[in-house]
């Protein structure tokens, strides 16, 4: 709720628990996750072509509830658009450093799988068996990392050959590491070493908001 009142208080949009969520109309909607009746308030917007908006972990420096929340409209996570210009001063803001890119041509691949909830809301399947077929990895090609492991996620990744994923983070935390990411979802989805990253960080940051960003309607303005 920590989340959700910040920004309902610079949006004015009414604040309701999801089973409250109207049978008899779709109104447009914001969402936390896609837990607790979230994912279906999604798809019914999306059948009803109504908008809505989906708040999760920010694409840099997250953290509960000091750190950074995406807000993306109509999708879980923004797709990169190289004809998009914002400003830098917000990237600028996190500073952050946009290593070189690097070669570790005889590391593995890291792969990245969805969580259980994820798959479950796009209907997936067995999305490691069907990646593995679609790249045609052999077994030595590919390390698998599991949310939770105990290695420090910068290490595997810098330890790679790429990262591979359907929608996860670590994607846009390789690319800023120099390493290589395949995502099939979300802002690494069409992105390659001869973009701009710079140019796509700069877009996520105007895409990431702290929840005095969201309380002040700073957000609102920008995800509209």
């Amino acid at each position: 709720m920590t989340v959700c009142s910040a920004l309902h208080r610079g949006t004015g949009f009414p604040l309701k628990m999801a089973w409250d969520f109207p049978t008899h109309e779709t109104p447009p909607s914001i969402v936390y996750g896609i837990l607790r009746g979230c994912g279906e308030i999604i798809r019914r917007c999306e059948k009803a072509k109504v908008d809505y908006w989906h708040i999760d972990h920010g694409y840099f420096r997250s953290g509960h509830y000091d750190g950074y929340y995406r807000i993306t409209k109509n999708a879980l996570a923004k797709s990169y658009d190289p004809d998009q210009k914002v400003l830098g001063d917000r990237w600028e803001l996190l500073d952050l450093p946009i290593e070189p890119w690097r070669g570790n041509k005889d590391a593995p691949y890291l792969f990245c799988p969805p969580t259980p909830n994820i798959v479950s809301h796009f209907n997936l399947g067995d999305w490691e068996t069907q990646t593995v077929a679609k790249y045609s990895f052999s077994r030595d090609e590919y390390k698998v990392r599991r949310k939770g492991d105990s290695e420090p996620v910068a290490d595997a990744i810098r330890g790679s050959m790429g990262v591979v994923t359907f929608n996860s983070n670590v994607a846009v935390e390789a690319l800023r590491l120099g390493v290589y990411a395949f995502a099939d979802y979300g802002p690494a989805k069409r992105f390659w070493e001869d973009d701009d990253r710079l140019s796509l960080f700069q877009q996520l940051a105007y895409a990431q908001f702290t929840l005095d960003e969201m309380s002040s309607g700073f957000a609102w303005k920008h995800v509209l």
